[in-house]
């Protein structure tokens, strides 16, 4: 299997194992891409940790590098923590009641919880991995990533 292989069925695995609908990786990405430190940690994946990654308020981040890859979805892009999703502080709130929830779905929003990521602090960015390496961008159905 070539590398452009590897690379593509890890990304559909990936899409395939993400414990949320179409729609709600749509809402996490446009929350992302509206948080100015989430979108400075994806330009600092995409570049290769170079320019200001040892500001301040990246240091949990850098530290971190290793395990961040940004997902290309057809409406933009997916920050990721190993094989969780980096949920953006504007949902947290949303998401911490949602696994609370004792209604239906209490399984799947659970599920959520132990594959998400809060984004914001050491204790936020931990658990996971994911293969490391030159950026790369590949297609997977509808989508590609660049694994960082």
């Amino acid at each position: 299997m070539t590398s452009q292989e590897d690379v593509h069925n890890f990304c559909k695995r990936v899409f395939d194992d993400l414990p949320a609908t179409p729609q709600r990786l749509v809402e996490i990405s446009r929350a992302q891409q509206a948080d100015e430190l989430l979108q400075r940690v994806v330009q600092q994946t995409l570049s290769g940790w170079k320019e200001g990654a040892k500001h301040p308020d990246m240091l949990d981040y850098f530290a971190a590098r290793g395990e961040i890859s940004v997902l290309y979805l057809t409406s933009g892009t997916l920050l990721m923590y190993g094989r969780r999703i980096i949920i953006p502080p504007s949902l947290r709130e949303e998401m911490l009641n949602r696994l609370h929830d004792d209604g239906p779905g209490t399984a799947r929003n659970r599920a959520t919880g132990s594959t998400s990521a809060t984004s914001g602090g050491a204790a936020d960015i931990r658990g996971s991995t994911t293969p490391g390496g030159a950026a790369t961008t590949t297609t997977a159905a509808s989508a590609s990533c660049a694994v960082a």
